[in-house]
């Protein structure tokens, strides 16, 4: 295994090249790949300030017993760097690991050459997060790389800064040298991704709040469980960068396409069987609605048939006019409170029924646009 050596530079500061790295070594990471981060940044120190928090935890425990960790800027003609181990694929040599003042170029330059030397067959990937600008460091960083990554913002003068870059590193620049534009906002990321890839850019990477507050707190925004937008970007930007891991990468992102769709299908049944259930219990609401109806209509129905029997068997007894009114009008009555009762307990239950209607109709008119979410959901996830 010989090691490719990429190095992140940049034209100006504040581009994010050193997060870029940093995410970039931990996405191969997640693919079992082994890499070697190398602060070589004697200004900003920006790989080590950024997991200071973790290697201070380690080399103060470590000077207890053993002699002070060196970082490539600490150390002298007889002495190595020493790797700080991230997890269980990813190491990182600091700038320094107590404040440096820096060292030669010539001593850096065998510093560079001892770590990629010693390296080379431990690591599938080094990463040198170079200093920003075109300075003495800069330049030996380059020149020790098989490829080399621009990090720039896009805006004119970032692109302008580009190509001064390129000019005042002309003949030392590898044949492989890539411009990556990072903090673009997510809505252009997409518009202008399939002109860069043409243009032979990495794909562009979005700078969204997200990936903001996860700098603030000293984290990467990199999501290899949800696979944020972020993170989508940086999976096609290392696939351009290591096209020889393009089966492995895909293999990797089928497993993870199936971890997410399963629950994402298994919401889908769920939602569909609600529906379903809803829809079911829709229809026997309206038939109940539709049988109180009937109800209603047999009761009227009752009445009209018995005062029509009354009528008939009280013509058959002798009775006066005015008695037979009586008996009639007191059958009526007693036919409408009777159908009154009826009615009103009928009126109660097609209330509550009409009302679990409404609040079911909801449910499905909620469940539905739930599912087709659902189903977007489902389909951005395979596609991406």
């Amino acid at each position: 295994m010989t090691a490719k050596v990429i190095c992140f530079a940049s034209a100006k500061g504040g581009t994010g090249k050193t997060v870029t790295a940093a995410s970039l070594a931990k996405l191969l990471g997640a693919l079992s790949k082994k890499v070697l981060l190398v602060d070589v940044d004697i200004d900003t120190n920006g790989l080590t300030l950024f997991y200071l928090h973790r290697i201070t935890e380690v080399t103060d425990s470590r000077r207890k017993t053993r002699p002070t960790n060196l970082g490539i800027f600490e150390v002298s003609s007889d002495q190595h760097p020493t790797p700080y181990k991230l997890d269980s694929h990813i190491d990182l040599i600091p700038a320094s690991y107590a404040m440096s003042t820096g060292i030669s170029e010539d001593a850096f330059q065998k510093a560079i050459s001892d770590v990629i030397e010693s390296s080379s067959d431990k690591y599938d990937y080094i990463f040198l997060d170079a200093q920003a600008g075109t300075d003495s460091y800069a330049k030996v960083a380059i020149e020790h790389s098989d490829e080399v990554v621009i990090v720039s913002e896009y805006d004119p003068v970032s692109i302008e800064g580009i190509e001064r870059f390129k000019g005042l590193f002309f003949g030392l620049l590898p044949k492989k040298t890539w411009v990556l534009f990072n903090k673009v906002l997510p809505e252009f990321a997409d518009s202008v991704r399939d002109f860069f890839s043409m243009a032979s850019y990495l794909s562009p990477i979005p700078w969204d709040k997200d990936v903001m507050l996860a700098f603030a707190n000293r984290e990467l925004a990199l999501d290899t469980e949800n696979f944020n937008e972020y993170t989508k970007a940086m999976i096609r930007t290392a696939r351009s960068l290591t096209p020889e891991y393009t089966k492995d990468m895909d293999s990797w992102l089928r497993k993870k396409r199936e971890v997410l769709l399963r629950p994402v299908q298994v919401q889908l049944k769920e939602v569909e069987h609600a529906i379903k259930a809803s829809e079911s219990a829709l229809i026997d609401i309206q038939y109940k609605l539709a049988r109180q109806r009937r109800r209603a209509l047999d009761a009227v129905s009752l009445a009209v048939a018995l005062v029509s029997i009354s009528v008939v068997l009280f013509r058959l007894i002798p009775l006066s006019t005015g008695e037979l009114l009586y008996f009639v009008g007191l059958e009526i009555l007693v036919v409408v409170l009777v159908y009154a009762f009826i009615s009103r307990r009928s009126e109660k239950a097609a209330i509550a029924l009409r009302m679990d209607s409404r609040f079911i109709e909801e449910k499905i008119t909620e469940l539905k646009d739930r599912r087709s979410k659902l189903r977007v959901l489902a389909e951005a996830t395979e596609r991406d």
